[in-house]
């Protein structure tokens, strides 16, 4: 792909393109799920948005982290020091451990925590709590998580936002794996306000889950378009149609106005994922630009991802489509040993326990029962 020099006028209007962020009905849902989340007080302390690569879970987050920093411009204005939410991309760890030390460290950075490589490890009593020792190790992991802790007390943060959330969940062993799920656990305790995390399907492996974690975490599928929703009338198929539209009209180039007419076209190279579908539209506008042509449909089948790595991307999202399908009922009975479904609602006819159980006798003990007894002979 040709690239442009920067501040040309083909550089600024590939660059006009990708800023372009469509608020299709996917991400409509998305958003709404996460305010109501994160502003509830609810008891799940780690909320993960799980869902294909491309489909658009790093736009996603990035607008749901300004959307709350808007919400409290206000608040901000009376106190400068308020970030109400802070966004962080994980990184992949070099040495093949999740190093918690560098994810602090960025976190600090990002809240814009000053002094964040002067930061020295105290004593471990109250006592001395703001006392250096002799020889400080400089920023080690406790005094950094210690310093973020405050951090978010002090800029009264309302949620954390990091993407790429499988890089957490990265080890070498089995043993410093359980230990990686403790540390999000303990973070999520400590730290008492939501925690985001942006991840493929990848994060849905049962190791990277155990039952304390997984008590505190609220899955939230971030789902990409399928072909069961280009029926007439379905408002997915709608939504995927005007993102289309939308993305179309953001090029600055002509383009073949019959494209509207293949919506099932885009569907299907896109594997139904909005991030794919912005990025092939770019692939296309860079060549248009270069040979001074509007975008058609050779342009348009040139640029397209190659089939077999759509099948790749396609196979991993349904796996994961998979994963998130809960057992069914019977089979959860079975697995408590229980011979028939327990249900609150009755078959008609049957009566409730409390009805079914036999009285019980209010007499005091050792006082006789309210019976006549029996006078005279039998004749």
């Amino acid at each position: 792909m040709k690239v442009f020099s920067h501040n040309t006028p083909e550089s600024r209007m590939i660059d006009e393109f990708n800023r372009k962020r469509v608020r299709h009905l996917r991400v409509e849902e998305m958003f709404g799920t996460l305010n109501k989340i994160c502003t509830a007080g609810c008891n799940e302390s780690v909320i993960a948005v799980i869902g294909s690569t491309g489909v658009g879970k790093s736009a996603l987050l990035r607008q749901f982290v300004s959307g709350v920093n808007a919400a409290y411009a206000a608040a901000m204005e009376k106190d400068p020091a308020m970030l109400p939410a802070v966004y962080l991309e994980l990184p992949t760890p070099i040495a093949g451990d999740a190093n918690w030390k560098d994810i602090f460290i960025r976190l600090l950075n990002a809240m814009k925590e000053p002094m964040v490589d002067r930061k020295t490890a105290h004593a471990l009593h109250p006592d001395s709590r703001h006392k250096a020792m002799n020889y400080p190790p400089r920023g080690v992991a406790e005094e950094l998580r210690r310093s973020l802790l405050d951090c978010v007390h002090n800029r009264n943060t309302k949620v954390i936002v990091l993407d790429e959330g499988r890089n957490l969940f990265y080890s070498r062993s089995s043993l410093r794996h359980s230990l990686q799920l403790d540390l999000v656990k303990s973070l999520s305790n400590d730290i008492k306000i939501p925690i985001v995390i942006g991840s493929s399907y990848d994060l849905l492996n049962t190791d990277n889950f155990h039952g304390q974690l997984a008590r505190r975490t609220r899955i939230l599928h971030f789902e990409r378009y399928s072909e069961a929703d280009m029926v007439k009338g379905n408002p997915y198929g709608v939504s995927f149609r005007d993102a289309l539209y939308s993305l179309l009209h953001a090029l600055p180039v002509l383009w073949d106005r019959d494209f509207l007419k293949r919506s099932d076209y885009f569907l299907m190279y896109s594997v139904g994922c909005i991030g794919i579908l912005k990025n092939w539209l770019e692939r296309s506008l860079v060549d248009a630009l270069d040979l001074n042509q509007p975008v058609d449909a050779d342009l348009i089948e040139k640029n397209r991802f190659k089939k077999k790595d759509l099948r790749l991307i396609l196979d991993e999202a349904k796996s994961g489509e998979e994963q998130l399908i809960d057992i069914s009922e019977d089979e959860f009975a079975r697995n408590f040993s229980f011979m028939q479904r327990p249900s609150l609602t009755l078959p008609t006819g049957q009566p409730s326990p409390s009805e079914s159980r036999p009285t019980r006798s209010r007499q005091k003990p050792g006082v006789r029962g309210p019976s006549r007894d029996k006078v005279g002979a039998d004749l």
